[in-house]
């Protein structure tokens, strides 16, 4: 799996790496190490996280934003 081309593509959708890192249960900085490549591989839990994000309608992003944010 390519991580950073998934984390890429879920940022085109229109998510930050803080608001994905905030949805997935992580840190800025991992999200940020997956898109440059200097972590090969999240944890398990986190890459299925990110799959699942990559695989959302664009109703259900906006919903987990305004969860997120609500949490916050």
């Amino acid at each position: 799996m390519n991580w950073s081309q998934l984390i890429s593509s879920i940022q085109k959708r229109g998510l930050s790496q803080m608001q994905i890192s905030a949805i997935c249960g992580c840190g800025q900085a991992t999200i940020s190490d997956l898109l440059k490549g200097a972590t090969s591989e999240p944890r398990f839990a986190l890459g299925q996280q990110l799959i699942v994000l990559s695989k959302a309608s664009d109703r259900e992003l906006k919903r987990l934003c305004n969860k997120q944010k609500a949490e916050a």
